[in-house]
């Protein structure tokens, strides 16, 4: 499992987003062992609630309510 090719992609991603906005684990510490939201981990694979909150997209949201994430959650 630590040999996951995924685990250094997202070490590797989450050292940029630190690089940009350092505080950004004031409240919560990012890592990728560390447990973490899935509505933000979803965005990536654009299958998150959050989007339908920022943005006036309510296509997207009956979109995402007729389509299973089982897989996201896998991911």
């Amino acid at each position: 499992m630590r040999s996951d090719p995924r685990i250094k992609r997202s070490e590797n991603q989450i050292r940029r987003t630190l690089s940009l906005a350092p505080d950004l684990d004031a409240a919560q510490t990012l890592g990728a062992w560390e447990a973490q939201e899935c509505a933000l981990l979803h965005a990536y694979a654009f299958h998150s609630e959050t989007f339908h909150v920022m943005f006036n997209c309510q296509g997207y949201d009956r979109w995402m309510a007729e389509h299973d994430r089982t897989w996201v959650y896998e991911e």
